[in-house]
């Protein structure tokens, strides 16, 4: 048997780091725990190590061939999105009195700060109360507007404009704030090799990874791909990708507004913040009773049943099936809180459980296969 050779950097759910490696029967885990003896295990090459094995990464071969390729896609881009912009900073300055544009201090190119740009979608208090650390969960800092914004991530489109200044580049490591950089030292290592290539927006880990994805687990990613060559036609195929899901999003987040008013959903506070309504998805409870499941959030889940469940503590079991055909699965702990009829000329009863204590792979799952946390779709 030919001698194993290192391709880079598996990604487990449990968030941990995995070597992993190619040999006669395929992709095998080498676990890297301290003070443990590695385990060989089977594993799933990911979408993350798949584009950058291919040779998709972060470094330009020709600069001045890439900054000519980057700044006029942008011009391009910022003419075809305009109606866009104008559409969105409309609703900026009618839903708030806060300026449309935020500007913050960001580590591009060997350490150098700029200012990136970005829709408002945080008041001004937001800047003490995220200092040093990123956005608290539910802190009520988002405007009006914002939280639709930062769900579609349309809040991001400005940065084309930073694209045509040469600050940033479509695809490469996200800007670091700052204030962040201690929290990035002390978790991520390798770290320096990111302010090599310029910042991009967009990039492996952002697209194709939740955010309660280890810091270090998606550094490691990230330093890979700052080793690596940009490939033109995959990268083009890649943006029009990301493009087009941010688009869909944005459109469906709209209807998906107005279908939920007047619904059960907008009369309860507490479902706000990333609440989803997953596709071909169910909840089986201990009874073997089978649910819908409508709504999930990390904190809450809301299940359509024609039976419904007792109050009180429940352990359920959360199913999905992925494009893909595979289906993903989750345990977990909830509290159902209480049950309601869905309403005059719908039969079934609409449940609401509070979710309780997650594991780190559990929440890790729920983000990507549930709460749909990464730019492109699972």
């Amino acid at each position: 048997m030919a001698e194993p050779r290192t391709l880079g950097w598996g990604i487990l759910t449990d968030q941990s780091a995995e070597q992993f490696e190619r040999t006669a029967s395929g992709f095998t885990i080498v676990a890297r725990r301290s003070g443990q003896t590695p385990v060989a295990a089977p594993f799933r090459k990911t979408a993350a190590t798949a584009l950058v094995d291919d040779g998709i990464g972060y470094v330009p071969k020709h600069p001045t061939a890439d900054a000519i390729f980057n700044r006029g896609l942008a011009a391009v881009l910022l003419v075809l999105t305009s109606p866009i912009f104008a559409m969105i900073w409309i609703a900026q300055r009618v839903s708030s009195s806060y300026p449309a544009i935020y500007k913050g201090d960001r580590l591009g190119l060997h350490g150098e700060v700029f200012q990136i740009l970005k829709f408002r979608t945080l008041t001004l208090s937001a800047a003490q109360a995220t200092s040093g650390k990123t956005l608290p969960k539910r802190t009520q800092l988002e405007t009006s507007f914002g939280s639709y914004l930062r769900k579609s991530r349309l809040d991001e489109l400005p940065q084309l404009l930073n694209i045509l200044r040469g600050d940033m580049v479509f695809f490469g490591p996200r800007p670091i704030r700052i204030e962040l950089m201690p929290l990035y030292q002390a978790q991520v290592d390798d770290l320096d090799v990111r302010f090599t290539v310029r910042p991009g927006l967009m990039g492996l880990s952002q697209a194709l990874m939740p955010h309660s994805a280890s810091k270090r687990v998606r550094g490691r990613l990230v330093a890979r791909a700052c080793r690596r060559p940009v490939r033109y036609l995959p990268l083009v195929a890649f943006i029009a990708r990301v493009g087009g899901h941010v688009f869909r999003r944005g459109v469906a987040g709209i209807f998906e507004t107005i279908r939920q008013t007047g619904s059960p959903v907008a009369q309860h506070t507490f479902l706000r913040g990333g609440f989803m309504s997953p596709r071909s998805a169910t909840v089986t409870m201990e009874s073997g009773r089978i649910a819908a499941l409508v709504g999930i959030s990390d904190e809450v889940v809301q299940f359509v049943s024609t039976l419904p469940p007792e109050t009180g503590q429940h352990r359920l079991t959360l199913s999905r099936k992925l494009r893909s055909g595979r289906v993903v699965k989750i345990d977990i702990d909830t509290e159902v809180q209480f049950n309601a009829p869905l309403g005059p000329g719908r039969s079934g009863i609409v449940s609401y459980a509070r979710i309780g204590a997650l594991t780190t792979t559990q929440q890790y799952r729920l983000d990507r296969y549930f709460l749909d946390q990464t730019v492109l779709p699972t």
